[in-house]
């Protein structure tokens, strides 16, 4: 692994291709592999757009679940 390697965002993009959330070889997990490898800033524009509308709502909404998991 790399110095970059985000191992946190990894294991989310896992869980959401488990659950059928993010397909996987599709350009958002494409764009989120780049992500976890590279960093967020290594995103381009008009990768930054995609990821912002299609990953990051997705990752939210795994994050209000978990935090409802640890309340409960």
């Amino acid at each position: 692994m790399n110095d970059r390697f985000d191992a946190d965002l990894y294991q989310a993009i896992r869980d959401l291709v488990d659950r059928g959330e993010l397909q996987r070889g599709s350009v958002a997990y494409r764009i989120a592999q780049q992500a976890i490898h590279e960093g967020y800033d290594s995103l381009s524009t008009e990768q930054r757009d995609t990821y912002d509308a299609a990953v990051t709502p997705a990752l939210l909404i795994r994050a209000q679940k978990l935090e409802t998991l640890w309340v409960d």
